[in-house]
């Protein structure tokens, strides 16, 4: 499930710094900030966790759930700069 807007995706397809990237990034999660301008953003945390449930949940529920989770991981990080999302606790 993508939580980017067309919009948004165009706009970050237009960037080419990664410096540009970050700040996408970091404005991304901030407009979807529950509370605004507050250092826990509860919708990127609750995001994350259930990314992190559908990656396992698929892994011991599939034969191939690792291949297609490798393949859905590796997609997503050509379409975003993964390097500025901090890692899940």
């Amino acid at each position: 499930m993508y939580i980017i807007t067309d919009q948004e995706r165009a706009d970050f397809q237009k960037l080419t710094t990664a410096e540009q990237c970050d700040k996408f990034v970091e404005d991304f999660w901030e407009r979807r900030n529950a509370t605004p301008g507050s250092p826990e953003n509860t919708f990127k945390q609750e995001h994350y966790r259930r990314s992190a449930t559908r990656t396992s949940t698929l892994r011991a529920t599939y034969p191939v759930g690792r291949r297609i989770a490798a393949e859905f991981i590796s997609s997503a990080a050509r379409r975003m700069s993964l390097n500025s999302i901090p890692a899940m606790p």
